[in-house]
């Protein structure tokens, strides 16, 4: 269990470092280019919809996001999802009730929601625990 806990949080730095894989689907696709990416988790950025972009994300992605975030809207969530499923893309999405942006941080003062973000580690758990114990 130590060994995983490390892995997942090994992944989870590695999407959200800056120079590496971030957390937004167009950024994993023009940054990774290969199919060395095994799973993908995205809380914030930007979606993008163009099947070109889509097309490049190598693998199979979990979108966690606030029904109330005015950057990244349910609205826009749905189009990304259907332009993933569209072009057979493995993804999974959860959009949670009366979140905003950043409702995972307890550093967001007014913004966290503890039970959807205590919902959503859970989800990110699951997503790489159920996704990378199938690779090498």
């Amino acid at each position: 269990m130590v060994s995983f806990l490390s892995l997942l949080f090994t992944v989870l730095s590695l999407i959200l470092t800056p120079t590496g894989l971030k957390v937004t689907a167009s950024t994993v696709s023009y940054e990774s280019g290969k199919d060395t990416v095994a799973a993908c988790v995205i809380c914030y950025g930007r979606l993008v919809t163009d099947s070109s972009n889509i097309a490049r994300i190598p693998c199979p992605t979990l979108g966690l996001f606030g029904e109330e975030d005015q950057g990244i809207t349910p609205q826009s969530v749905h189009e990304f999802e259907a332009a993933c499923k569209g072009l057979g893309k493995k993804i999974d999405v959860k959009i949670y009730q009366h979140a905003g942006h950043a409702f995972m941080n307890p550093n967001n003062k007014g913004g966290y929601r503890k039970l959807s973000a205590d919902d959503a580690w859970e989800k990110i758990y699951n997503f790489f625990s159920n996704t990378l114990a199938h690779k090498p």
